[in-house]
């Protein structure tokens, strides 16, 4: 088996997570995660090592997985409901208009990046908690993303072990998304 097979059965070889089970929404996106890891443990410098992390999540993305995006909820929000009595699952609806603020972090340099986490667990590792966030599906969101002005590109789990996915990096992973998704058709399974 080649070096990079090993490091990919490596990789696919990881647990669900500590619950041993996977959350629907966010399908795969354990298989980020252990890919960054697996990225900082061993190999920040090797390609291959890069080359797994982007693999995984396009793979997330042909499998309609979702991210959290940190929020920044509007005051009014919390006149119209009381957010001790929702329950996660909970369908709140309001006549009046609300109006979220998408956050965005800065660099010292200025540069500009769309944080996202891939699960509850690494947002609680890396923010002070408090945080809201609302959920998209990660190949809607990259194309938002491409769309804004003077944003450098998505930062994957901001905090210890974040991932920088540059603009041009993420126009190469849209490109391969959408002609894997538009071009792959698996074998009919009716054929033997």
């Amino acid at each position: 088996m080649t070096d990079k097979a090993d490091k990919e059965k490596n990789i696919n070889n990881a647990n669900l997570g500590e619950q041993g089970y996977e959350d629907p929404l966010f399908k795969l996106n354990h298989m980020i995660e252990e890919s960054i890891d697996y990225f900082y443990n061993n190999h920040t410098k090797d390609i291959d090592a890069a080359y797994i992390v982007l693999n995984e999540i396009i793979s997330a993305m042909l499998n309609h997985t979702q991210v959290m995006i940190p929020i920044e909820m509007p005051e009014a929000a919390f006149k119209i409901f009381d957010p001790d009595k929702i329950k996660e699952g909970d369908i709140v609806t309001t006549d009046e208009e609300l109006h979220i603020k998408i956050l965005n972090l800065t660099d010292p340099e200025g540069n500009i990046c769309m944080p996202v986490f891939t699960s509850q667990k690494k947002m609680d590792e890396n923010t002070d908690g408090g945080l809201s966030t609302i959920t998209f599906l990660l190949d809607d969101y990259i194309k938002q993303v491409m769309e804004m002005d003077n944003v450098e590109g998505l930062l994957i789990n901001p905090g210890k072990r974040s991932f920088l996915l540059k603009k041009h990096i993420l126009k190469g992973i849209i490109d391969c998304y959408e002609d894997m998704r538009n071009n792959f058709h698996p074998a009919d399974p009716n054929l033997n």
